[in-house]
Formats: C-alpha cells, sequence, structure tokens
C-alpha cells in the first residue's frame, strides 16, 4: 500500500478494519494506522471477500477479527463499528454461516 510517499507491505491477517476518511481510507492494524489515497471501491476490489465485508458505506472489516457482536455494532478491540442499514442482512447471513 502506498502512503506517505512509502510502500508498506500489509499483510491480509494484519489488517483490522478499513475506514472511509473523505477523499482517503485508514487502514487500522493492530501496530500502525495508515492513511492512503485508496477509495473504499478499490479497497473493497482489493481484499479478499472471504476475509472481509464491507458492513457500512465508511467501513470494511476483518471477519477474524470480529470480537463481539452487540445488535448492529461490531466490536474490534476497542474500536466500535456500525453496521449500516443496507449491509445488514447480507452481513448477518455471512456470521450464520460462519456460526461465529
Amino acid at each position: 500500500i502506498k502512503a506517505d510517499g512509502k510502500i508498506y507491505k500489509i499483510t491480509y491477517d494484519s489488517i483490522l478494519f478499513v475506514q472511509a476518511l473523505g477523499d482517503y481510507i485508514q487502514l487500522h492494524t493492530a501496530e500502525r494506522k495508515i492513511v492512503t489515497s485508496h477509495s473504499m471501491k478499490e479497497m473493497e476490489e482489493l481484499l479478499p471477500d472471504d476475509k472481509f465485508m464491507r458492513v457500512h458505506r465508511s467501513y470494511i472489516v476483518s471477519m477474524k477479527k470480529i470480537e463481539v457482536i452487540d445488535g448492529n455494532t461490531i466490536k474490534i478491540g476497542a474500536h466500535e463499528i456500525p453496521v449500516g442499514k443496507s449491509y445488514r442482512t447480507v452481513f448477518f447471513e455471512k456470521i450464520n454461516q460462519k456460526n461465529m
């Protein structure tokens, strides 16, 4: 991933979630946050859909990193991520398939 004039090597397993920040996105890992100019659509296409899922217009989460689902809120570490209305049905179907 290119960010700040550097290229960062990031493994899928290290990504907790991706957050939209206007025209940029922020990749959250356990070690750092990386801001890059990719769009959410580009990231959604780059990340494997068996490991990641768009749950809100501003969030893509790593399915393996989900710790708690409380109603329509996902908890990953100290972060609370909303599940958007238009994403709920597909998200909960996928969760039920994986028997989390």
